[in-house]
């Protein structure tokens, strides 16, 4: 009988695999899209971001666009964006339901931010996007029962070098997928984010 390949060796391979459901991702949030500038191909940003939940460890890479729709408010500007995020996570558990100890995480996210009063440096933001975790997450203590789970965030940020292009944010991030199927016990990550505008 063939040994199957380890899925420790990399993440990046069940990204490609995983492509045709990104795409189906990118097409549920088309509505996002038809409202951005015509070259919304082209992204504003890109970022890192690391993270931990119970334990399991992420780590990974996103591109951001900015959507033209804002509104002022008593509390600051309020301002939106679309995320795009390809990460992977590492189980660090001492054993698995499964045996696997990486899954790739792929997601699409509309993002609200709010700019505190009339500061151009600081501020908070909340999203909730789709996201494809494949294979299904499974720890010691928790297992996914899909692949397709949403995701939701706030965050707090900070906007400073040369043109305000550099961003640090604090983010708590949930993923589960709402109900749609069991077991679900969702997944928490404290992450930090360092984003650079292009």
């Amino acid at each position: 009988m063939r040994a199957r390949p380890s899925l420790e060796s990399t993440v990046f391979p069940l990204a490609f695999r995983a492509w045709p459901t990104a795409v189906l991702s990118l097409a549920l949030c088309s509505t996002c899209v038809a409202q951005a500038q015509s070259s919304w191909i082209t992204p504003d940003a890109i970022y890192t971001q690391g993270g931990a939940g119970t334990e399991v460890r992420s780590l990974g890479i996103g591109i951001t666009w900015d959507m033209p729709w804002q509104r002022s408010t008593s509390w600051g500007l309020l301002t939106s964006h679309l995320d795009f995020s390809l990460g992977g996570w590492r189980i660090t558990g001492a054993d698995t339901f499964s045996g696997r100890r990486t899954v790739t995480q792929i997601g699409l996210t509309p993002v609200l931010r709010l700019w505190i009063q009339d500061s151009s440096k600081y501020f908070l933001e909340a999203g909730i996007g789709t996201n494809i975790i494949s294979p299904h997450y499974q720890n010691r203590e928790k297992r996914f029962s899909t692949s397709f789970n949403f995701g939701d965030h706030i965050a707090i940020g900070l906007r400073f070098g040369p043109n305000g292009r550099d961003e640090l944010t604090l983010r708590l991030q949930h993923f589960s997928n709402a109900g749609i199927k069991h077991p679900n016990p969702g997944e928490n990550f404290i992450q930090v984010r360092y984003l650079r505008r292009l």
